[in-house]
């Protein structure tokens, strides 16, 4: 009888390497929470928590910044709110944010990646009241 260690091991360093490879990695991104009079740290530093979780599902890609600009963020918020999604979800200026990033894929990227490109993102997430928390709502160009 064949021992199936050597089989076992394969599988499992191929495993290893596969989900390596294939992840999305969100754990060197530089971080700015900037200035707001709008929202309080926890509530920006929640809704970059919220962009991290959703991001962590994209593949060949690397997180390189996420950020928050008050004055940027509310253009585009009026934007989101007036032809977005926010045209239609009810969605209020007091409860949408818009964080920005940037991240870069890697050579095995493909599919609606274009490989070893920058990219920079918006990324629009609203809550029902300031005690609710953050959902992405929309994200891209």
């Amino acid at each position: 009888m064949k021992k199936p260690l050597p089989l076992l091991l394969i599988i499992l360093i191929s495993f290893a390497l596969f989900s390596c490879n294939s992840k999305s990695n969100t754990q060197n991104a530089e971080i700015d929470l900037g200035t707001s009079s709008k929202f309080s740290e926890e509530e920006i530093q929640n809704s970059i928590n919220k962009v991290i979780e959703k991001f962590s599902t994209f593949k060949n890609c690397e997180l390189t910044k996420l950020w928050y600009e008050e004055q940027l963020s509310i253009r585009n918020s009026v934007l989101y709110l007036s032809n977005g999604n926010g045209a239609n979800n009810g969605s209020t200026i007091e409860n949408t944010i818009v964080i920005f990033s940037e991240f870069k894929t890697n050579s095995k990227a493909g599919g609606a990646w274009t490989p070893n490109t920058n990219y920079y993102w918006n990324w629009t997430l609203i809550r029902e009241d300031n005690e609710s928390e953050w959902v992405v709502d929309d994200y891209g160009y």
